[in-house]
């Protein structure tokens, strides 16, 4: 009561302080202590919890470091490999390529070659049928012309003997060339 006697005194409140108001304001400290209580606790939980992702975060630091220098120890360790490798990438590349291109003239060579030495055995066949042909030709005119001779002479002579004996041309059968030449 007295708290609220220099309040009154100090804000110009002259009217008297009643039990109801003591209350509240009884009340409202309570309410505000308890809240200042509950921040407090708060504020504890979240340091203890900032302590306890400290303490989380220095350990994972603890094996993040080691890890990382690993990592660019291997880098460095790497990059002149890779660098290699990429570089044998290219020549290999670079000489398959010309190998490529050598084979393809090889190939385009080879077939060339090998269409002019078909044309060619082509026309010596070609040639070998027409001398073959042509000596078939020649042999059978000359194996034909002495018999077809001498079928003239045997029909000269069978003329010359019917018409000795007398006998008619048309009473006897005629054979041609090629039916008495069997």
């Amino acid at each position: 009561m007295m708290f609220l006697v220099s309040i009154s005194r100090k804000t110009g409140y002259s009217g008297s302080a009643t039990e109801v108001d003591v209350d509240k304001l009884t009340i409202f400290i309570a309410l505000v202590a308890v809240a200042i209580l509950l921040q407090a606790g708060f504020l504890f939980g979240m340091l203890m919890a900032l302590r306890r992702l400290q303490r989380v975060a220095e350990e994972f630091r603890g094996r993040a470091l080691p890890l990382v220098e690993q990592g660019r120890e291997l880098m460095v360790d790497i990059a002149p490999k890779l660098r290699q490798i990429g570089g044998n990438a290219m020549d290999v590349s670079e000489l398959v390529k010309l190998q490529a291109h050598d084979v393809a003239k090889t190939l385009t060579a080879f077939n060339h070659k090998a269409r002019v030495q078909i044309d060619r055995a082509d026309g010596m066949i070609n040639n070998t049928v027409s001398k073959a042909e042509r000596t078939a030709d020649s042999v059978q005119q000359a194996v034909m012309s002495p018999v077809r001779k001498v079928n003239g002479v045997i029909a000269a002579v069978v003329a010359a003997v019917d018409s000795y004996r007398g006998v008619e041309r048309s009473s006897r059968r005629s054979y041609g060339s090629e039916e008495r030449f069997i």
